[in-house]
């Protein structure tokens, strides 16, 4: 995956790392798309009190 290895050679550069995100599959369980986002971004959920 050319993009991958883009991106984090990138990343390493500049100082951070990736990781991978949400994924696709198709009924035959083939992957048709895969994120690939920076390590330290945090997912956040909101809540209601």
């Amino acid at each position: 995956m050319e993009a991958c290895t883009f991106y984090n050679l990138f990343s390493w550069e500049v100082g951070f790392g990736i990781r991978y995100g949400k994924s696709r599959l198709k009924p035959d369980k083939r992957k048709t798309m895969q994120e690939i986002v920076s390590g330290c971004s945090v997912c956040y959920s909101s809540r209601t009190a």
